[in-house]
């Protein structure tokens, strides 16, 4: 969904000289965080990140609404007004490899309630591509659907059209229809969907309360009634999600704060089952809408790496001329909760005695396809990617900074252990960006 945004000059002058991320706050547990507190010992949602551009997106994906991955490249689809296929395009490029017709399903953005559509996320399992038809600005659609596409269905042609099967769906607490039009004045919105553990879930945007609803709906072609799971304060718009490799659930969106939009993200894990908002909760604020863009999906590229997507965005400062922020991607790095309980057993530093002595002290760094370390006593280093892979051994000597040539390594987060001759041990994190 398109908004614009208008801003006083006093705001524009503020941006002219302000960065994407936020002063350091106390509280936040996330050392990928820019404003890391390794004394905290409880998130308080405090955490800010800094978002890198990656790319801009063509022209068909103006009004981006759905990212995830495919293998190295991304699957991505467009909101309603646009055509009614989705495209596999180049993560580095942004430029379109793939498009793939639905030739059952359209995608425009007015009519009556039973035929107006509007994709608004894209999901993915094992066997199938997911789009979900569940845009519902108005509160009043008859036809919510999700569009299920075997990917054995697609080709290897530049161009391909397919047949989806249909699952649709209606909300079990909204009654029976007709439902009155309350455009932006609804809880039965909805732009974010996942796959997970054989079922489809939803998050509405609920534009009256500023909760998130999470529905779950059958992986079955068929009409149903969705069930509702529950109800999470996001304090602010849900307009994408994605589930990560570890199984953590991403949720994205912008607050409400019309004097200080920003750029949100909730990441939940630890959790039973698909009961997602029982287990670990970090929040984020990843930037300022009015310099990032209207963020409208999310996709997991890792772990603990994140891709954001933002659609073309005009934002006035009368009486200048209009701001144009294009369709792009961001990339950010986070470190997953209990991020050593990844790693296989062996490799689990809390498994170690002498864990983090005080005065054993460590640095390291990554430059240039270089890794930079330094240690007060002389020690081995090993460095570990997060699924606890050792990448590279050496020794280092005590109080003289070495360079140690590593190569290329993929953006996201490792882990530097430091052994030194007493058996004491030291870990770092490294971001890679």
């Amino acid at each position: 969904m398109k908004l614009v945004f208008c801003i006083p000059i006093a705001v524009y002058c503020w941006l002219a000289i302000a960065p994407f991320t936020l002063h350091a706050q106390l509280g936040c547990t996330d050392p990928c965080a820019s404003n890391y507190n390794a004394a905290a010992s409880t998130d308080d949602g405090s955490c800010t990140y800094t978002m890198t551009t990656e790319v801009n997106l063509p022209a068909q994906l103006a009004e981006i609404s759905g990212l995830v991955q495919c293998g190295t490249d991304l699957w991505a689809q467009a909101d309603g007004g646009n055509p009614n296929a989705f495209y596999r395009i180049n993560r580095s490029t942004g430029a379109i490899l793939q498009t793939v017709t639905i030739t059952n399903g359209t995608n425009t953005s007015t009519g009556s309630v039973t035929t107006t559509e509007d994709w608004e996320d894209i999901a993915t399992s094992s066997t199938h591509i997911y789009l979900a038809d569940v845009g519902n600005n108005d509160g009043n659609r008859e036809n919510l659907k999700i569009y299920r596409v075997a990917k054995s269905s697609i080709g290897a042609g530049a161009t391909v059209s397919v047949i989806a099967d249909v699952i649709n769906f209606s909300y079990p607490n909204q009654g029976m229809p007709p439902f009155a039009s309350a455009p932006q004045a609804n809880d039965f919105d909805c732009e974010a969907m996942v796959y997970h553990n054989g079922k489809l879930h939803l998050f509405t945007k609920n534009w009256l309360n500023n909760w998130t609803r999470h529905y779950s709906v059958p992986d079955m072609a068929g009409t149903h009634v969705a069930t509702l799971e529950d109800s999470f304060n996001v304090s602010g718009l849900i307009t994408g999600a994605d589930i990560a490799p570890n199984g953590a659930l991403g949720l994205i969106g912008n607050n409400v704060n019309t004097a200080n939009p920003q750029v949100i993200m909730f990441y939940f894990d630890g959790f039973s089952g698909s009961d997602f908002f029982s287990g670990q909760v970090r929040q984020m604020t990843l930037g300022a809408t009015t310099a990032l863009g209207q963020v409208e999906s999310l996709a997991f590229m890792s772990s603990s790496e994140i891709l954001a997507a933002t659609e073309s965005v005009n934002i006035t400062f009368p009486p200048f001329p209009p701001l144009i922020i294009p369709q792009r991607t961001y990339s950010l790095t986070i470190c997953p909760f209990s991020i050593l309980a990844l790693w296989p057993e062996e490799n689990r530093a809390d498994s170690l005695s002498n864990l983090h002595t005080e005065d054993f002290l460590v640095d390291v760094k990554y430059e240039d396809n270089l890794l930079l370390v330094k240690a007060n006593n002389s020690c081995q280093v090993a460095l570990f990617n997060i699924n606890g892979s050792q990448l590279m051994k050496r020794y280092i000597q005590a109080e003289s900074p070495q360079t140690i040539p590593i190569g290329s390594i993929s953006k996201g987060l490792y882990v530097a252990r430091f052994i030194s001759g007493k058996g004491d041990i030291q870990q770092k994190y490294l971001v890679v960006r």
